[in-house]
């Protein structure tokens, strides 16, 4: 079985250097790959790769070009799939990215990390190398679709996300979640488990590949796309230059898990969202927000009908890592704004869940 296998650096890739600090290292590659070939035999060609080799903090839009680019030069028949292993603080970000810009692939895109060093015992990393090669080998497993692999650290369960779905790592227990709550999916031993819950895609829906929307080459970012986040205090005057001189082609506004943002209509105010949406109106800058979950009830907060109201444009049931990864996507690929808005809108790897569908949150694990 023959695996394009890409190393790009993260936690997975370093080692700690004798004054504590955790740096890349060049030769983990090679160690993880004869550590697999000693446990596990010689089942597995690895074709490696490494466009860049570096902690993930440091990725920029360049690097996610570089790495979509690898992918599709280098993938050819006969690949089982795509392994990428990359660090841990921006994987949503890369995972989402992959899930758009790769989604007509054959085969599945795998990403998978470490909490710590692979040298260091308490490493998960060589577990999740080799859980991810076991997905990408279970016949049951979907042979399209991009996911990341990667095993808790409370209870040792290595759960599989969708890419398009799965939020960003927890900071105090460096474990992965997806949007809602429900992941794709668990390893068990050397086998998959799709977990059974209304708002995962079918077997069948995974069977194929989804069309390709991304036809751009290079693929481009706008990484002039303005991302904010609630919280008390949020000034929108210290941005007020970046809109009215037209710094900026959007703006991704987070909300409160309850959809609302700060309003303060009964007075001209710096911490209000509302007029920072008309203000950016005036010089054509949309503002999005997210996330965001559908509209179901008619007794919404009256902070967000004043959102609504002053033009606030809500992507709702998605996660913020997949909405800024579309958005800056979508004004970087597209040129006229119907065409991003078609974009926006479009669901291109199962990025959007439908909460309302009966059953949700009620699963088993299954085939």
């Amino acid at each position: 079985m023959k695996i394009l296998t890409i190393f790009t650096g993260g936690t997975i890739g370093t080692i700690q250097g004798d004054n504590y600090s955790i740096d890349v290292y060049d030769k983990t590659p090679e160690m993880l790959m004869e550590r697999y070939a000693r446990s596990a035999g010689d089942d597995v060609e690895f074709i490696a790769r490494t466009p860049f080799f570096k902690l993930s903090e440091s990725i920029t839009p360049k690097e996610l070009t570089e790495l979509v680019s690898c992918v599709e030069k280098n993938l050819g028949e006969g690949y089982a799939g795509v392994l990428i292993l990359h660090g841990t603080d921006t994987m949503a970000y890369t995972a989402s990215t992959l899930s758009f810009a790769l989604s007509h692939l054959d085969v599945p895109v795998v990403l998978t990390g470490a909490n710590y060093p692979i040298v260091d015992r308490r490493s998960n990393g060589f577990r999740n190398f080799v859980a991810s090669i076991d997905f990408i080998k279970d016949q049951y497993a979907p042979k399209s679709g991009t996911f990341v692999v990667f095993e808790n650290n409370h209870d040792r369960r290595c759960l599989v996300h969708l890419g398009s779905r799965i939020l960003q790592a927890e900071a105090f227990n460096d474990e992965f979640s997806s949007l809602g709550g429900v992941y794709y999916g668990e390893m068990t031993g050397t086998k998959f488990r799709r977990l059974e819950d209304r708002v995962n895609p079918s077997n069948a829906e995974l069977k194929t590949p989804r069309p390709q929307r991304l036809k751009k080459v290079p693929l481009t970012f706008a990484d002039d796309v303005l991302a904010l986040f609630p919280h008390p205090g949020l000034r929108y005057d210290q941005f007020h230059d970046l809109v009215d001189n037209k710094k900026i082609k959007a703006v991704v506004h987070g909300m409160h898990h309850s959809g609302t943002a700060t309003v303060r209509k009964e007075e001209e105010s710096p911490y209000c969202l509302a007029q920072f949406i008309e203000r950016c109106a005036k010089s054509g800058i949309p503002v999005y927000s997210c996330p965001s979950r559908e509209k179901l009830m008619v007794e919404k907060y009256i902070t967000s009908h004043d959102l609504l109201d002053a033009g606030i444009r809500p992507i709702e049931n998605i996660s913020m890592p997949a909405a800024l990864t579309k958005i800056m996507l979508a004004y970087g690929n597209f040129e006229h704004q119907n065409e991003i808005d078609y974009f926006l809108k479009e669901e291109i790897n199962f990025e959007f869940v439908d909460f309302r569908r009966a059953g949700y949150g009620k699963h088993r694990r299954n085939r």
